[in-house]
């Protein structure tokens, strides 16, 4: 979008790219291979974005791309800003400028999940190993609102955005969101470790609450959503000195029977809620 494409030719670039990303191999063997071979979603990327990087001028916008870096453990927060601190190759080459890398690289960074898709390497130094890049959602930042206000706000970046819900909207748009939930008899024999599994998992879901609760906190929005059983959706506390920052719109769609059918009014089959829930390639092929 930020290349200008309309979101109906990102809905028909995504429904006749999905199919060819999530074909699994046989030989690809679980737990030794990822499940899928990132190379199609290369592929793809490119057939769209072609060989631009992140400065180029075909970005009609500022772009903010997530992505975790797993040779460092650090998150990366990887923006088409000139007045960045790494924008530039310094005169000591002791990096590579953020402005030369390849967006389809970045791009494939920022979806490479973990199991899924193997990490992307990106060259970091010259002459030396590249960076290994993983899906941004396995950090704090899985929903970005919160550090895209940070970047707006906080000096390092040099944005320098006017604060107030009459100069700043964030919209936080989700894919669908449940509690994760899991009982005993749905644990594997090795019980051990499908806890860990399942904790680690549950982790995203519980920073994805948070920042929720902090933008529903720190701004003003006529999209309550509830945070918790305890907090509800902060629908009426006051913002920190009762001065909100922005403007937060919240869309998303709560897979929960109660949700869908006060909401919405659908009530869907047990089965096929379940279905919405899983991240299989049968359902993203549906």
């Amino acid at each position: 979008m930020a290349l200008g494409f309309r979101a109906a030719e990102v809905h028909e670039f995504y429904k006749l790219f999905s199919p060819r990303v999530v074909q699994r191999s046989y030989w690809r063997i679980p737990g030794l291979r990822s499940r899928f071979d990132a190379r199609a979603v290369e592929k793809g990327l490119r057939s769209v974005i072609g060989a631009r990087t992140l400065d180029s001028e075909d970005l009609r916008t500022d772009l903010c791309v997530i992505t975790k870096r797993m040779d460092t453990g650090s998150p990366w927060i990887v923006m088409n800003n000139p007045r960045s601190r790494f924008w530039e190759t310094p005169p000591d080459r002791s990096f590579i400028g953020n402005r030369h890398y390849p967006l389809v690289n970045v791009v494939r960074a920022s979806t490479a999940a973990p199991n899924y898709f193997d990490p992307e390497p990106i060259q970091i130094i010259e002459g030396m190993k590249p960076g290994l890049f993983v899906d941004g959602g396995v950090s704090p930042h899985n929903n970005p609102a919160l550090y895209l206000f940070l970047a707006a706000a906080l000096p390092p970046y040099q944005l320098r955005w006017p604060l107030g819900p009459q100069n700043l909207t964030i919209v936080s748009v989700g894919t669908g969101t449940y509690r994760y939930r899991v009982s005993e008899d749905d644990l594997p024999w090795f019980r051990t470790i499908g806890i860990a599994l399942h904790a680690l998992v549950s982790e995203l879901s519980d920073s994805q609450q948070l920042v929720l609760a902090l933008m529903s906190w720190f701004g003003q929005s006529p999209t309550r959503w509830p945070i918790n059983s305890e907090m509800g959706d902060l629908g009426e506390a006051p913002a920190p000195l009762n001065q909100p920052l922005f403007n937060f719109l919240r869309c998303d769609v709560q897979l929960d029977d109660d949700w869908l059918e006060r909401e919405l009014g659908v009530k869907l089959p047990a089965k096929t809620l379940a279905s919405y829930r899983m991240a299989a390639e049968r359902q993203i092929r549906r």
